[in-house]
């Protein structure tokens, strides 16, 4: 479970850097950036390696340009290479102060070491940036630092608020269910993942998520019809193989699909 909403979050950091390759017009002996759009093509590939190599060669050239740093720490955190992530994403601050994006970037690093506080305050200055175009982003990694806190209520809050500033956020949407769920409001984490599931019907978290909330409110052949569907879905991840064994535990049969 860790790692595919992981992977969901790390998606949505790595959404806005192909716009910046294209931000900057590539000049004649400019070799920042000619190394800075190699590296984010090759970052949004998914080829790590590379991609830092060709950032830090832009880096040589350029060591100020935020937007370099950005992606250099994206880089670094991809590799597993969390200190010197955060130390890029420092510096790109420190070079731009109201840069949101990388301001979420290392939010997104504090929480996946566990900082549940230091993110919260990434986020939060992320957010204070009134031109931020893509707000929503931070605002569900905000609601997530809370949800990890225990905060229910302060997540669901944050979740509500993506949801106004962006109505078809499927990741919004799954985790104010699962927010919903902690709380025990069982049918209004079914209408958002349901929700989750119009949107984005290749979502297969949300398909054990609604397994898990229909248990809860006594619906056992609608559970098994989502438990089979995030199994064939998943593959042969860790989804697919709980939900293998919530099919095994409800002892469903193949035919509720």
């Amino acid at each position: 479970m860790r790692l595919s909403r992981w992977g969901i979050i790390l998606g949505a950091i790595l959404w806005g850097l192909g716009g910046c390759a294209t931000d900057k017009e590539i000049k004649k002996g400019d070799q920042s950036q000619v190394h800075f759009q190699l590296g984010v093509s090759y970052l949004n590939e998914g080829d790590a390696t590379r991609a830092l190599g060709e950032l830090l060669k832009a880096r040589e050239f350029a060591p100020d340009d935020a937007e370099i740093l950005n992606a250099l720490g994206l880089a670094y955190f991809s590799k597993g290479s969390r200190e010197e992530a955060i130390a890029s994403f420092q510096k790109a601050i420190k070079c731009r102060a109201d840069f949101s994006e990388a301001c979420n970037n290392m939010g997104v690093v504090y929480l996946d070491q566990g900082e549940w506080d230091k993110a919260i305050t990434c986020f939060e200055k992320a957010l204070k940036n009134l031109l931020y175009q893509t707000p929503e982003r931070a605002r569900v990694n905000l609601g997530w630092a809370f949800f990890k806190k225990k905060d229910y209520s302060q997540a669901i809050g944050e979740f509500k608020q993506a949801l106004v500033e962006s109505p078809r956020f499927c990741l919004a949407h799954n985790y104010l269910g699962q927010a919903y769920m902690e709380t025990s409001k069982y049918e209004d984490a079914i209408f958002e993942f349901r929700l989750t599931n119009k949107y984005c019907p290749q979502y297969v978290e949300v398909f054990l998520n609604l397994g898990l909330a229909y248990i809860k409110t006594g619906r056992a052949q609608e559970a098994c019809i989502n438990f089979n569907r995030a199994q064939q879905l998943g593959g042969e991840g860790e989804i697919a193989r709980t939900a293998a064994r919530y099919l095994k535990l409800l002892k469903c049969s193949p035919s509720d699909k």
